[in-house]
């Protein structure tokens, strides 16, 4: 699919719509990584003049966004492609000089993003390949962290929570603030005491031998 059909795909009406951002300010980029379309985000990118181009990469919703769809206001296209595109598509707009500090209305990085819908190979692709160093304690308007929203928003996540863990999002000031965030939950937060400990235990193991 080329930014013309794209176009088609999407009603852009040239008379009531930019040339890269539509009538309710969201960004062609926008839509081709929620559709996680490599080939189209490519086409995209080497069809925007130099000068627009960093503007237009991060270019955010309004700051209502869409709640009846879920998507909180303020958000990015790489932030969009964290919660819903595949990691070539995250690869190249950070390749491409995405901004990846940026946070949606909530306050929400693209990685807490990725956990709150749980999309665990993204996580992973993002900690492990672009940024081994990432700050896990960064916090949302909230105060949510990385594995808070991993925890909260969903079930079925003992792999993200595991993987977080291992690397190194619980230390004692997270513990608190997650014990808070669980809405005090006591089996919950006895829970991640323990996955905690295994972790630890395992790692220690692993380096003695």
């Amino acid at each position: 699919m080329c930014v013309k059909s794209f176009k088609i795909e999407l009603k852009w009406n040239d008379e009531v719509d930019d040339t890269w951002i539509d009538r309710n300010r969201v960004g062609l980029l926008f839509y081709a990584a929620t559709y996680s379309n490599v080939y189209l985000v490519k086409d995209i990118l080497s069809s925007i003049q130099h000068s627009q181009r960093q503007e237009l990469i991060d270019a955010r919703i309004t700051k209502k966004g869409f709640p009846q769809f879920g998507i909180p206001g303020l958000c990015s296209p790489l932030l969009a492609a964290m919660v819903t595109g595949s990691q070539s598509v995250v690869q190249i707009l950070l390749e491409s000089g995405a901004n990846p500090y940026v946070k949606d209305a909530h306050g929400n990085d693209p990685l807490m993003g990725a956990c709150v819908y749980g999309r665990f190979e993204n996580v992973k692709f993002w900690l492990d390949k672009m940024f081994c160093h990432w700050d896990l304690e960064r916090r949302s308007n909230l105060g949510g962290c990385a594995l808070g929203c991993a925890l909260y928003m969903g079930p079925n996540r003992l792999g993200l929570v595991k993987y977080l863990i291992s690397k190194g999002a619980v230390r004692l000031s997270v513990l608190i603030s997650l014990y808070l965030s669980i809405s005090m939950n006591l089996s919950l937060y006895l829970f991640i005491i323990s996955i905690y400990a295994l972790i630890s235990t395992s790692f220690t193991h692993n380096t003695n031998i």
